[in-house]
């Protein structure tokens, strides 16, 4: 009569079967050893099966940093890849040229000659002025109306992942609520902006200016449609319809009337551009 073995689960079973080992004649050791091995193997098997995760286990999250990280890279990708696809130089910058479709800078001298006068005189000479106001008022659809900052105010300039704004003069922030409407869709938040592609990002950073005063004088316009050309030869590659209000710190340098943050706070969008080559995105 066959041996019956006690009612053990396989992990259970291998103690028992060496321990009877003891008492079986030595002829019969080659065989059950052989019999044991195979147990141990297949025990060992579905031990290790059941410990692995099932179905219906919960799969651990990742990281908020993890999601971040990820998000950069498909952007990152994304902007590398789609300059190839629509043939834009990339070994030099210099091959092509950027101009925006905006106000004409004459009429504003014109038609408005105290807005004019008021922008002028933001900056530290009438020559300095006549240099760099030109393109200011051009990067805009609109004339630029005159705005206020109470004392604490911030607002703030978005700039490519390891850029900064101490040193720069450049007059282009956005209020809190044009901030927030940019990250609510951050598919055309480059389009929006009107941004060459030189300062496109997989991820952006977040600075803030702050006004030292009450009643400190900046302008607003909104964003005109910009087109990049590659210039061997003269194509457009790049179009973008602008649209969001942009705010015009024309004497952003003078530290006595604002101070610029060094810290900044990290934006990824976490969807790819909304872009197609030599094409507007709306």
């Amino acid at each position: 009569m066959p041996e019956i073995y006690p009612n053990y689960s396989i992990p259970e079973l291998i103690p028992y079967l060496y321990s009877r080992l003891k008492t079986i004649q030595m002829k019969t050791m080659p065989i059950l050893s052989k019999t044991v091995m195979a147990l141990f193997i297949t025990s060992t098997f579905l031990f290790n099966t059941s410990c692995g995760p099932k179905e219906d286990d919960p799969i651990d999250p990742i990281s908020e940093e993890q999601e971040v990280l990820y998000s950069v890279a498909q952007r990152d990708s994304f902007w590398t890849e789609w300059r190839v696809a629509c043939g834009v130089p990339t070994s030099s910058w210099k091959y092509t040229s950027f101009t925006t479709a905006g106000a004409i800078y004459d009429s504003l001298k014109i038609n408005d000659p105290a807005v004019w006068s008021a922008m002028i005189g933001l900056y530290s000479s009438v020559n300095d002025g006549e240099k760099y106001l030109p393109g200011v008022i051009e990067s805009g659809s609109t004339y630029p109306v005159a705005a206020y900052a109470d004392s604490a105010m911030k607002l703030y300039k978005l700039v490519a992942k390891g850029g900064s704004i101490i040193n720069s003069p450049s007059a282009y922030y956005v209020t809190k609520a044009q901030l927030d409407s940019l990250k609510a869709h951050p598919a055309s938040l480059e389009q929006d902006l009107g941004l060459p592609l030189t300062s496109v990002s997989g991820e952006y950073w977040i600075y803030t200016i702050t006004s030292k005063k009450d009643s400190n004088l900046f302008f607003q316009s909104t964003v005109a449609p910009t087109v990049q050309y590659a210039t061997k030869p003269l194509y457009p590659i790049y179009n973008t319809p602008g649209g969001a209000t942009q705010s015009l710190l024309i004497n952003n340098m003078d530290t006595s009337l604002w101070i610029k943050s060094t810290t900044y706070d990290v934006f990824a969008p976490t969807v790819l551009p909304n872009l197609k080559c030599n094409s507007l995105s709306k």
